[in-house]
């Protein structure tokens, strides 16, 4: 792929029910259904390939009964496995921010130097200058990176709570009972935060976290992950009888309000096909914005990436989508919100 002839667009994925997102059967352990890792093994992610799946499967259900005519515009699009590769990819969802039950404010949202270094790499890929450099900043208040029990604090925190036992001094505390020390109010955690208010489109995202973002040392996330990643128990029940089938079996969930972010990458894509069959891009884009070219009853239209952009997420933020196979026992919801346009 030429990297000069792609467009790269940053997506926030905040979760709006639990999701389990899984890796198939484990061989081993307590939990049989486990989620998707990535490196380090205790942070959890989202295959690209996952919102890439949701996406598809929203496409058709848009535009209806999958023909051989309306094959030859989703092909070169979504990809098919005998014919032609997908024009665009969805990289995998890394978390920013992981809701943790706080006995101040409710929720505390905390982070890491790991999960910031890392959205730091993606907002860089998709020139979000701003971001990076506040990402940077975030992830070491002060040019120091939180050790041991220490964190760092929004200047507005909602989180902070004085501890008698501790002679009055400010702390937060969250599941499971961890009392971590603020090693200050820091600024540059603020503002990375109102850095995400100042977009238009992710306002809704950033309001919900607002004061409530703590950045903790990468060594205290992996503890708190074991303990908000929740494992419930399953079965399946034989309908007309009302009896179980199989089960329990134990299936990892990631909590809602989870705030991920993901890359969506697309490419210039020429698609050969039938003169009729271009009315069914009408549903999604005007002519007038393809390079059309007519020849006899042949055609062949130019799709920029904005066009792949416009077709696979459609022009409205947010986007719902179901991820997984949960819909039915009402997990799996996500809402998808890209990064504002006209912002850095």
């Amino acid at each position: 792929m030429n990297w000069s002839s792609i467009e790269k667009r940053l997506l926030f994925l905040m979760l709006v029910t639990d999701l389990h997102s899984g890796m198939g059967k484990a061989v081993s352990g307590a939990v049989d259904n486990p989620i998707q890792r990535g490196s380090p093994a205790y942070i959890p992610l989202i295959r690209g390939s996952s919102i890439k799946g949701a996406l598809s499967n929203r496409y058709f259900k848009r535009v209806g009964k999958r023909s051989r005519d309306e094959k030859e515009i989703w092909a070169p699009i979504f990809g098919d496995v005998d014919e032609s590769a997908a024009s665009f990819t969805v990289l995998d969802a890394h978390p920013l921010l992981i809701p943790v039950p706080s006995l101040k404010g409710g929720y505390a949202y905390v982070t890491s130097p790991a999960l910031l270094n890392r959205f730091a790499l993606i907002a860089d890929m998709t020139g979000k200058d701003m971001l990076v450099n506040e990402a940077l900043e975030a992830l070491a208040p002060g040019g120091r990176e939180p050790c041991g029990r220490e964190c760092y604090v929004e200047e507005e925190s909602k989180v902070l709570l004085s501890v008698e036992a501790l002679q009055n001094e400010e702390c937060v505390v969250i599941e499971p009972l961890l009392v971590l020390k603020p090693a200050r109010r820091a600024y540059e955690i603020s503002k990375l935060t109102r850095t995400l208010i100042r977009n238009s489109q992710a306002l809704n995202i950033a309001l919900e976290v607002e004061g409530h973002v703590v950045l903790i040392s990468d060594d205290m996330l992996s503890l708190v992950l074991e303990h908000v990643i929740t494992a419930t128990p399953r079965i399946r029940l034989k309908y007309k009888e009302k009896v179980v089938e199989t089960g329990p079996w134990w299936e990892e969930t990631l909590p809602k309000g989870t705030l991920l972010y993901t890359a969506f990458i697309a490419r210039n894509s020429r698609i050969p096909l039938k003169r009729e069959v271009l009315k069914g891009l009408k549903k999604f884009i005007s002519f007038r914005e393809l390079g059309l070219e007519i020849d006899g009853d042949k055609a062949e239209i130019q799709l920029k990436p904005s066009h792949i952009f416009q077709i696979a997420l459609g022009q409205k933020s947010p986007l719902y989508l179901f991820l997984g196979a949960d819909k039915s026992s009402g997990k799996g919801l996500i809402k998808v919100i890209w990064y504002g346009r006209g912002i850095s």
